[in-house]
């Protein structure tokens, strides 16, 4: 019995020894693997909020030009260049962005087109007033995915 017990206790220290170094190497990993998650999704997210500002810089200039459009109810020089990238930043921003984000992004970009080759506006004609009713759904749209709270 003694000499079994002898031939066992090496076996017991190989197995513990074993069992220790795949706990000691699990859980490095582990942490190592959510890091890596919480990075990935950081670079994603700061991705995400990158285009959503170079589509917001290019519909501010475009609502300069529909402002412009709806005062003096002519033709804009250079509109045609700003809403094609428009269109542009608006088809970038959908590669990145989710369905909700992607539908108001492109609701926004046809509405503003329309506010600037059109001199009749929908409901009082008011331009700000119908620029705002485009833009405050994008608006929340962006803020919800990028994990922030709605405005008030």
């Amino acid at each position: 019995m003694t000499s079994l017990w002898n031939n066992s206790l090496p076996l017991i220290g190989v197995a513990a020894g074993a069992i220790a170094t795949v706990v000691g190497q699990y859980l490095p990993t582990r942490d190592s693997k959510a890091r890596a998650k919480e990075a990935h999704v950081a670079a994603v997210r700061a991705e995400l909020k990158e285009a959503i500002l170079e589509f917001l810089k290019i519909c501010q200039q475009v609502e300069h030009v529909a402002e412009r459009r709806s005062r003096d109810d002519r033709y804009v020089e250079g509109s045609s260049d700003l809403t094609h990238e428009m269109a542009f930043r608006q088809r970038a921003l959908q590669l990145v962005a989710g369905r909700d984000l992607a539908k108001a992004a492109r609701k926004y970009q046809e509405g503003l087109n329309f506010a600037c080759y059109n001199a009749a506006l929908p409901g009082n004609g008011d331009v700000w007033e119908y620029m705002s009713s485009l833009r405050i759904p994008f608006l929340d749209a962006a803020k919800k995915a990028l994990g922030l709270p709605e405005s008030g």
